[in-house]
């Protein structure tokens, strides 16, 4: 069989690193080498080498493919919702992988116009202080009279959408496919019980 363009790639299984060669476009392991973190290949002890097998033999399995995976960028059909996910380092903790995510969930303050003062610039918490709607509004760009329920609720409706957020990025970043139908129509069903909640 011909193989395509080869790419290499590092990744790093608790203390190992492995130098991978793949097949581009795909995870699909052709070779690799291994050296423990900080150290030359010949500096591995038995003990340590038989591990390093273990772990080249499930990196051929296609155990660790999620862990192959490169950065990338996952947009969902709901609300804009932008997940980047960054190359992992696998230490067996929770710590493996990291990544960032964007939506248009969260309300806009009235106040700022922005969408992470979560309603609390000088403005609105003035209002939310319980100082009167009509002078908090009057030093805004807008007509805007919210009482303090209001921005309460508001607010606490944006910190929902931060956990929701943080939950779609936990579990891409776990190897979960979110671009399922099945997972869309659960997050639809999260994003509307936050919405009725608030």
């Amino acid at each position: 069989m011909e193989l395509g363009e080869q790419i290499e790639r590092k990744i790093q299984l608790y203390d190992y690193v492995f130098t991978l060669l793949l097949e581009e476009g795909s995870n699909n392991v052709i070779g690799t080498t291994v050296h423990m973190e900080g150290r030359l290949p010949a500096d591995m002890t038995e003990d340590e080498t038989k591990q390093a097998a273990i772990y080249q033999h499930e990196l051929f399995s296609g155990k660790w493919d999620w862990v192959i995976q490169k950065e990338r960028m996952i947009t969902l059909p709901t609300h804009n919702i932008l997940v980047t996910v960054t190359d992992p380092i696998y230490d067996g903790s929770i710590k493996y992988r990291g990544g960032t995510v964007t939506s248009t969930l969260k309300e806009t303050c009235p106040y700022c116009q922005d969408t992470d003062c979560d309603f609390d610039c000088p403005e609105a918490m003035n209002n939310i202080s319980g100082k009167d709607a009509d002078v908090v509004a009057a030093a805004s760009t807008m007509d805007i009279k919210l009482d303090k329920e209001d921005l309460e609720s508001n607010r606490n409706y944006n910190f929902a959408c931060e956990a929701l957020e943080s939950i779609v990025l936990g579990h891409a970043v776990a190897g979960v496919n979110i671009e399922t139908a099945a997972y869309l129509e659960g997050l639809e069903a999260a994003i509307d019980a936050v919405a009725n909640n608030f």
